[in-house]
């Protein structure tokens, strides 16, 4: 709770940036780590396959134009 008179807002700020960073370098890592976890399965005897995630659907009025659509491949939904 935030309204509490002992919160440390500067010990939430440090672990805030803590968590952003080990983001950040996982962020960097995204394609080892894949690469790694495929290699696992692999080893296991386990069917890879990544599924693609369905695209959202918007409501679309009669004259509207779908030049706005976008395409999501596999590679890219996953990230």
């Amino acid at each position: 709770n935030l309204q509490k008179s002992d919160f440390d807002l500067w010990q939430a700020r440090d672990l805030l940036q803590a968590a952003r960073k080990e983001l950040e370098e996982f962020r960097g890592e995204f394609e080892k780590a894949k690469s790694d976890a495929v290699e696992l399965a692999k080893s296991w005897g386990v069917r890879v396959e990544f599924c693609q995630k369905r695209v959202k659907k918007t409501k679309r009025h009669f004259d509207e134009l779908c030049e706005d659509q976008r395409l999501l491949t596999e590679k890219n939904a996953s990230k």
